[in-house]
C-alpha cells in the first residue's frame, strides 16, 4: 500500500495479531465501497438489512462473533453518515443494542456501545426515547456484565 488510504484489494494478515486487524480491515473496505458507490436510499436500506441480518432475518447460517462485530462497525458508520435519515431503521437496531450490551462477549458489547453512541450523536432528539431503556437494561444486568469481565482476563 502506498497510503493509509490505499484500500487492499487482498487482507493478508497475519495470524498471530489476532482477528481484531481482519475485523478491522473488513470493515474499512465495507465502509469505503458502501461510502463511495450507494446513494442514501440504499445506504437507508442497507442499514434495515444488517439490522435484520444481525436478529437473524433471511440468513443462512449463524455468523460468527467477529461477523456480527463487522455489522455493528457498519450499523454504527452507517448511522453516523445518514444521521436523520437513519432514524427509520432505530427501531429494528436498539432491541439488538439491548441484547448486545449485555452479552456475554466483549468484543459485542463494546461495538454495541459504539453504536449506541453514534446513535446519540447523530440522531441527538431520538436517542432520549431510547435512552432510559437502554441505561435500564444495562443496570439491572450489571452484575452478569462485571461477571463476564472478570472471567475473560
Amino acid at each position: 500500500m502506498s497510503s493509509t488510504n490505499d484500500i487492499p484489494l487482498a487482507i493478508d494478515i497475519n495470524p498471530a495479531c489476532g482477528s481484531s486487524f481482519r475485523d478491522l480491515s473488513v470493515c474499512r473496505v465495507l465502509r469505503y465501497v458502501i461510502g463511495t458507490s450507494l446513494c442514501e436510499t440504499n445506504q437507508q436500506v442497507m442499514l434495515g438489512d444488517l439490522a435484520d441480518f444481525f436478529i437473524g432475518v433471511n440468513r443462512k447460517s449463524d455468523p460468527n462473533l467477529h461477523q456480527l462485530q463487522c455489522v455493528l462497525a457498519e450499523i454504527s458508520h452507517s448511522i453516523a453518515s445518514l444521521s436523520d435519515a437513519s432514524a427509520g431503521n432505530l427501531g429494528r437496531i436498539v432491541p439488538l443494542l439491548k441484547t448486545c450490551l449485555c452479552h456475554v462477549d466483549y468484543g459485542l458489547r463494546w461495538e454495541a456501545a459504539i453504536v449506541y453512541a453514534s446513535l446519540v450523536n447523530s440522531i441527538p432528539r431520538e436517542h432520549s426515547f431510547y435512552e432510559k431503556d437502554l441505561i435500564n437494561t444495562v443496570q439491572l444486568n450489571a452484575e452478569s456484565i462485571e461477571d463476564f469481565a472478570e472471567n475473560e482476563f
